[in-house]
Parts: C-alpha cells; structure tokens; sequence
C-alpha cells in the first residue's frame, strides 16, 4: 500500500480476505500473498454510441480463482461484499449512514442478507 495511507495511520497489514457462507471450503486469504501471486493485467476499452470512449487499465486477481477455490454449493445465489468498518481508521465512517453501517445503504444485497 502505499506511502501516503501508512502516514495517515491506516494500518494496511495484514490484510485478510475471508470467504464463508454457502462453500464447501471456507478460507482466509492473506492479501499480501494474493497480490505477490496471482496478478492479472486487463485493459477494458469502452465505447458509448454517443461517442465518448475510456482506456481502463485493471491490475488486481481474479474473483472467479478465489470463488472457485472455496467450491460455492448449489444453493449459493449471490456474492455479498463486506468492507473494513474501523471509525478509528478511517474517521469518515463516524457520519450517521455511512455506506456498509446498515441495510439500507446496500439494499439491492437484501437477498444475500439473511
């Protein structure tokens, strides 16, 4: 991570990525050894028929090798992402409402939210 996170005194290691739910192996994954393994180099063109267009460059790994390696059940129906919520950290999650404090502010994830 870089620099400028260490001296604001976002702690970014170890970072962990873990997988549960509905898997046949649930896992922990250290990010640190994700990212010096497996990274995957992508560029995405889009183009808009009212003719503006982007270049995005992607470097990161791929979700479809961690979901894979953790073998989801039949039953499983959706993915639900939960972030780091430290206040400590990160002062701006103190605001009253802030993405990933409640249910409402990831209401289309309801059916993964039981």
């Amino acid at each position: 991570m870089g620099s400028g996170a260490k001296r604001r005194g976002l702690r970014t290691a170890p970072w962990t990525i873990k997988v549960g739910g509905k898997v046949a192996k649930p896992k922990t994954f250290d990010v640190q050894k994700l990212l010096n393994a497996s990274l995957t180099e992508r560029v995405y063109r889009l183009r808009c028929v009212e003719a503006w267009s982007m270049v995005i460059p992607w470097v990161g790994f791929p979700l479809a090798e961690i979901l894979r390696s953790v073998e989801p059940l039949g039953s499983a129906k959706y993915v639900a992402f939960r972030t780091l919520h430290d206040p400590k950290q990160m002062p701006e999650q103190r605001i009253p409402g802030f993405p990933g404090r409640t249910r409402k502010a990831c209401g289309w994830m309801k059916p993964c939210i039981r």
